[in-house]
């Protein structure tokens, strides 16, 4: 999470540049929407390694393309029943839980991006980076001495493939998307009805800032939530 904070951080400027133009105007905005694009361009330059712009173009085709994940159908509920309740039952019927050419479009994403990276020898902190690590080493750099990595029959250490990094990616867009864009809503809405927890946030956030630094803040922050449980 440290080493991808720096995306974080410029997709964040770019959010607070657009609220602030937002609120110069005294113009109303649907606050979901705005947070969505912002989690879509941070798991879209994180997971897939591409800059979308989404919070500059809300109709980018990644977040279209993103949109039509959680779009669901009339028979949606009933493939969800069967792959949770008879998973052997819809694997025979062949279901799918996403559209073929949702899954084509983040799969071929994965592997442009991989393609390009390794051709032209690029090098990103981010999750996609991860993934290719794994895909050409078998572990992540600065994981040599970990003792525990599993290994196949032949003692080799297993490499992932194209698909299984397309997967992964695809599982990171599902599970920090929808999640992480309700939950900043929400919280948004707290500091905007609750002015007195607005500032309290604002003094702990700057205390923090303060206290740690801007590029090793994550840690002191982490370290510091686990010292006051301990207390």
């Amino acid at each position: 999470m440290k080493m991808m904070f720096p995306v974080l951080a410029k997709c964040g400027e770019q959010l607070r540049a657009l609220v602030a133009e937002h609120a110069a105007i005294g113009d109303a905005v649907e606050v979901k929407d705005i947070v969505a694009r912002y989690t879509t361009d941070v798991i879209a330059s994180c997971a897939f390694g591409v800059h979308c712009h989404c919070l500059v173009n809300p109709d980018a085709e990644f977040r279209a393309w993103g949109r039509k994940i959680f779009h669901d159908s009339p028979l949606g509920g009933v493939k969800r029943f069967l792959f949770f309740a008879l998973p052997s039952l819809a694997f025979r019927l062949k279901l799918r839980v996403f559209p073929k050419d949702v899954s084509d479009y983040f799969r071929l994403m994965v592997r442009d991006t991989v393609e390009y990276r390794e051709e032209n020898s690029v090098e990103r902190n981010d999750f996609m980076q991860l993934l290719i690590d794994l895909k050409n080493h078998g572990m992540v750099k600065g994981d040599e001495n970990n003792k525990t990595s599993k290994s196949s029959e032949n003692g080799e250490t297993p490499h992932l493939t194209v698909d299984e990094m397309a997967a992964q990616a695809f599982v990171f867009f599902i599970g920090g998307f929808e999640t992480s864009s309700t939950t900043i809503s929400y919280t948004l809405y707290e500091m905007a009805m609750n002015l007195i927890l607005q500032a309290k946030l604002q003094a702990e956030i700057d205390f923090m800032l303060d206290k740690h630094g801007g590029g090793d803040h994550i840690r002191g922050c982490a370290r510091d939530g686990v010292s006051q449980q301990g207390r």
